[in-house]
């Protein structure tokens, strides 16, 4: 609304303290709250619209396929889903004992991760070897007058994913390198291997243009 009475004064500034009663801020009940933010974005919307072009896709590009949603149900791997279990086992302990823990704060995410992969968490990489890992770091051009307590210490927060990119860096902590069984082994990434498996096997490919798929995964608790 403010670049539009920037741009056409002569149709807005007469109605800026309209405009600005209309969209200010409110204090509403819970249970009344959401119908008045609804209400408050169809307006803005409705006035909008007539200095607004929108063209989606469908408008623009006629040779695009209908867009189809499949709901893919996948199970996790047997490792992962111990993971699962003991990840769980410990967050539901530090609940009844009521232990106050930022890492495990936000109970969902953390298990949202695990579903998803257990990359996302750190449980390879034990402190033991991020300690040995910090030693070799100081070997590296980059890192030859860092302290390796801070290097240990950047390390702890990282997921073994990222510590798994890491070592792919740095050449004298490449051994420590995940092998792909570990990066594979996600209830997530089999389920996808075998749609883009069938994906490869019906795309059909033209000197005319390239078809595309395009997937996107959700996980659901």
């Amino acid at each position: 609304m403010s670049l539009l009475n920037f741009v056409m004064p002569h149709m807005f500034s007469s109605s800026t303290s309209e405009i600005r009663r209309i969209f200010s801020s409110k204090t509403k009940a819970s249970e009344e709250h959401s119908i008045y933010e609804k209400e408050r974005i169809a307006h803005a919307k409705q006035i909008i619209k007539p200095f607004i072009l929108r063209r989606v896709k469908e408008e623009v590009l006629k040779q695009l396929p209908p867009k189809k949603d499949i709901v893919e149900w996948c199970e996790m791997s047997d490792k992962q889903e111990n993971l699962y279990q003991d990840l769980f086992s410990s967050l539901k302990k530090s609940i009844d004992s009521h232990e106050k823990n930022t890492e495990m704060g936000n109970v969902m995410m953390q298990l949202r991760k695990m579903a998803n992969h257990p990359l996302l968490h750190r449980q390879y990489y034990t402190s033991e070897k991020l300690k040995v890992m910090s030693q070799l770091m100081l070997k590296e051009p980059t890192h030859c007058e860092a302290n390796p307590d801070l290097i240990y210490e950047d390390m702890s927060v990282m997921t073994d994913y990222e510590l798994h990119l890491l070592c792919k860096q740095y050449a004298n902590i490449r051994d420590f390198k995940l092998g792909m069984d570990l990066i594979f082994d996600s209830g997530k990434f089999r389920t996808l291997t075998r749609i883009l498996s069938e994906f490869k096997e019906k795309v059909c490919f033209t000197n005319v243009f390239w078809t595309f798929c395009s997937v996107t995964c959700y996980i659901y608790m």
